[in-house]
């Protein structure tokens, strides 16, 4: 190994990486590390290119070398721990979070992803507890795709669980700007909406925000199945000038079944 030689490697991936270009990253980083077989830095940023391109077993497996080489670093174990919760193996992204609270208690992307990972697992009121406190304290964690993805697929699959309540309400009193809450995954934002829908006029200052934020959304054609649900809860949750104002996105960034629900309600 040369040193030289690692460190433009390296300073190339991460220069590709910065300006978007993930493949070129890749291949620098994977030259970095036969110049470095053991640096950690290299597996890290090598995993998040290949995370990004959607190689995810082999990002998975790089990260998985980087926490086994230095168990002390906290960023591949937090990168793990993401992905595993990510791809659905709940069991090993709560040993994985647990670890990273071992060295740092106060880590709370890993607080949320120990909680969902139990909730996963189990009714445990503990998790849930825990989980709406970490919302209170971080809600802009509920934006990261695995981590607001999984919460929204253990509030679906479970709706009778009687913490399911007290964690929607904890997402819909959540305090952010409107850009965080518009990039939730889109499955979370209908858990909100849904739940908005359920709760009295007490709650017209938390609805607007949430409105706003569908408005800011980019939804996409792949967001049908939440715009679905948005539409049926908008009909009975907002002002019919929102209603209205709500009809172009939904009909042009991706249902025009959501766009006719949305049209129905406002001839009544």
């Amino acid at each position: 190994m040369t040193s030289k030689a690692f460190a433009e490697w390296l300073a190339r991936g991460r220069s590709h990486q910065r300006e978007g270009r993930a493949v070129d990253a890749m291949l620098c980083f994977r030259r970095a590390l036969r110049e470095a077989p053991q640096s950690i830095d290299v597996r890290f940023h090598l995993g998040e290119v290949l995370w990004q391109l959607g190689c995810l077993p082999d990002a998975i497996a790089r990260w998985r070398e980087a926490a086994k080489l230095a168990p002390e670093q906290r960023a591949s174990h937090q990168a793990l721990a993401e992905a595993l919760i990510g791809i659905g193996e709940y069991a090993a992204a709560a040993d994985v979070a647990a670890h990273v609270l071992e060295l740092a208690p106060d880590d709370y992307r890993s607080q949320a992803i120990a909680s969902i990972a139990a909730l996963w697992l189990a009714d445990d009121a503990a998790a849930a507890r825990a989980l709406c406190e970490t919302i209170a304290r971080k809600p802009e964690l509920l934006s990261a795709p695995a981590i607001g993805g999984s919460l929204a697929l253990v509030l679906d699959l479970h709706p009778r669980r009687q913490s399911n309540e007290a964690i929607r309400d904890a997402v819909v009193a959540s305090e952010s700007i409107t850009s965080r809450f518009s990039a939730m995954p889109a499955s979370l934002l209908a858990c909100v909406i849904e739940r908005l829908a359920e709760l009295d006029e007490n709650n017209a200052p938390r609805r607007d925000v949430w409105l706003e934020a569908l408005l800011a959304r980019p939804w996409a054609v792949s967001d049908h199945d939440a715009l679905r649900r948005v539409a049926l809860a908008v009909v009975t949750l907002a002002p019919c000038r929102t209603r209205a104002a709500l009809r172009r996105p939904l009909r042009t960034r991706g249902s025009k079944r959501c766009a006719g629900d949305l049209a129905e309600t406002n001839r009544r």
